[in-house]
């Protein structure tokens, strides 16, 4: 959550999505409860206040908000069950907490709501879908965090497209499409992860096939990007994360077991590795979280 205080795990065995207290000192994790969701969880995590849970269910072609409890559990029933078109992967609001987005791989479709951070109900805006070509996949998405602009990682498509965001009505007007490719490669891939620098300056993104994060240059002023070099990384790289100072990057290899770890340099952005670490088998997301010391 915004706080770092809690942790949200979807538990996708179960289909079920659980609560943590997070220890500030140490970062050990200490249960808070459980509850059934809404289908089989693939993405969870929270607006921006910390005060709602957003879940979306690929295999259910569903999404769904919870309310957090004052104590950081997660309510047993949600505030709002929405269908999607088919295969949610993700669902975010927007760095304004305004309005929501929920990409949907196989459905080609990124929705588009407006977001009440009072009772955390959505409605559709008045262009409530951006359709993607076919076989494009929009799969996870990250905001600028200055301009009005929206990154999603295709996964079918190996590409990055940059959107505009209308503050008006909550809907994407693409701009730029960028392959996370070399231009040479020709074998089998999928793109997985994005995330950007909290300065804006670098953006990155994974592909499975290619085992490559692939680093942008964003201009400050339009967020084009330009492409700065393909790093190998560990085999199947479905989850990265950069760490919240932006200085180092993190790369679970879901094929190998490991944690490929990048120190990033900060003026052009190319990453260099420091050294890798066993994760054991099938790691499927990974996340950094600044601990804050209790005084």
């Amino acid at each position: 959550d915004p706080s770092h205080k809690y942790l949200y795990a979807a538990i996708r065995s179960t289909n079920s999505i659980a609560s943590f207290r997070i220890n500030a000192r140490n970062g050990d994790l200490t249960l808070i409860n459980t509850i059934s969701a809404a289908g089989n969880p693939v993405y969870v995590g929270t607006d921006k206040t910390g005060r709602f849970l957003l879940t979306a269910y690929f295999a259910d072609s569903k999404a769904a908000i919870y309310s957090i409890r004052q104590d950081g559990g997660v309510q047993d029933s949600a505030v709002q069950v929405l269908a999607t078109e088919k295969n949610a992967h993700a669902i975010q609001t927007d760095p304004s907490n305004r309005f929501l987005f929920i990409p949907c791989r196989t459905g080609e479709t990124i929705l588009q709501f407006t977001f009440d951070a009072g009772n955390g109900m959505v409605t559709p805006s008045v262009r409530d879908r951006t359709l993607t070509p076919p076989k494009t996949g929009p799969r996870h998405l990250v905001f600028h965090p200055a301009l009005n602009v929206v990154y999603v990682a295709n996964e079918f498509g190996s590409s990055v497209t940059a959107y505009r965001l209308d503050q008006a009505d909550a809907t994407l007007s693409e701009f730029q499409t960028l392959s996370s490719l070399p231009a040479d490669f020709a074998g089998t891939n999928t793109g997985a992860d994005i995330h950007i620098m909290p300065d804006g300056r670098f953006l990155y993104a994974s592909n499975r096939g290619h085992e490559s994060i692939a680093a942008f240059s964003v201009d400050a002023a339009t967020g084009r990007l330009t492409s700065i070099g393909f790093i190998p990384t560990e085999k199947t790289p479905r989850s990265f994360a950069l760490d919240p100072s932006g200085k180092f990057l993190y790369s679970a290899g879901q094929g190998s077991g490991r944690i490929a770890a990048y120190r990033l340099r900060q003026e052009r952005g190319e990453l260099e590795l420091l050294t890798t670490y066993d994760a054991g088998r099938n790691p499927v997301w990974i996340l950094t979280v600044r601990l804050f010391t209790e005084q």
